[in-house]
């Protein structure tokens, strides 16, 4: 417990002396002096008994689908300059052994801060990155809808007589996921076959789709970015869109996304132009 925390970027903003009780990590002189607090101060029983709420609430939001969200969070807060205004000593573990007079009153000040901070944060910054991505996604992002029903119909097949045909079943069924905005369910498959079959840069196109819906857009960003070369203009010219859709959205290398856009608005063939011209404008 003498440990300090490793500072803003560690993804374990959140452990503090009441996620080692949970954990059952705290030594038995440390849980002696903790349940005495927790018996005898209503303040840190409140702000105990909120803790707990707050973490039985992360985790049936799902574990993976919030830490992806935190990272985004912390990715917007750091760019932002949040935690170059913290000063070092505010990452500092407290010491339980402490048996100073002030020791359980300082845990429950931290722990209220801590808790206040990071979880406020999140929740705010959170649901204002969700409206934004709700609305830029309902007015700029299009359902590939036929293009999933041709791919599918390519890819049915009849029999076991196509060594390919697991491949394809797979892909179909991502794709029927996809259909129905099952992200969570696409992704997993999509990435599977991206990683065995790493030449079929349709499956990629999709996968970097399913990360954009899912705004995780680190991981969209990295994998369309990788299409906007590619040989089919058809992959290229959406891929380089999404790039610059999730590139405005997350609000990063904005002079990049000005020359894919405007790359975009420039090229008779896009089938972008338009909206390239109305995200160009968000994006100045």
């Amino acid at each position: 417990m003498g440990n300090e925390f490793e500072g803003p970027e560690s993804n374990n903003l959140s452990h503090i002396i009441f996620d080692d009780y949970l954990a059952q990590n705290l030594s038995n002189e440390e849980v002696i002096l903790f349940e005495n607090k927790l018996n005898t101060d209503v303040d840190f029983k409140n702000a105990y008994t909120e803790h707990v709420l707050i973490t039985n609430r992360i985790n049936k939001l799902g574990y993976n689908q919030l830490k992806r969200k935190l990272k985004n969070v912390q990715n917007e807060l750091k760019l932002e300059g949040y935690f170059e205004s913290l000063q070092p000593s505010t990452y500092k573990r407290i010491n339980p052994l402490d048996k100073t007079p002030r020791f359980l009153n300082i845990i429950a000040l931290a722990a209220s801060i801590l808790i206040f901070v990071v979880v406020i944060s999140f929740l705010f910054k959170g649901q204002n990155r969700y409206s934004t991505h709700k609305d830029m996604m309902t007015k700029f992002y299009k359902h590939p809808i036929e293009k999933i029903e041709t791919t599918i119909t390519a890819l049915e097949t009849y029999g076991f007589a196509d060594p390919a045909k697991g491949r394809k079943d797979s892909l179909i069924m991502a794709l029927n996921f996809f259909r129905k905005y099952e992200w969570e369910k696409a992704l997993p498959i999509l990435t599977e076959l991206a990683q065995n079959y790493p030449n079929e840069f349709q499956v990629k196109y999709f996968l970097g789709l399913v990360y954009l819906n899912s705004s995780d857009y680190n991981q969209s960003i990295k994998i369309l970015e990788a299409l906007t070369t590619n040989e089919d203009y058809e992959i290229k010219d959406n891929s380089r869109y999404y790039l610059a859709l999730s590139r405005t959205i997350s609000r990063s290398n904005k002079q990049d996304t000005d020359r894919i856009l405007n790359e975009i608005v420039t090229d008779t063939n896009s089938a972008w132009v338009e909206q390239a011209k109305e995200l160009r404008k968000l994006n100045r």
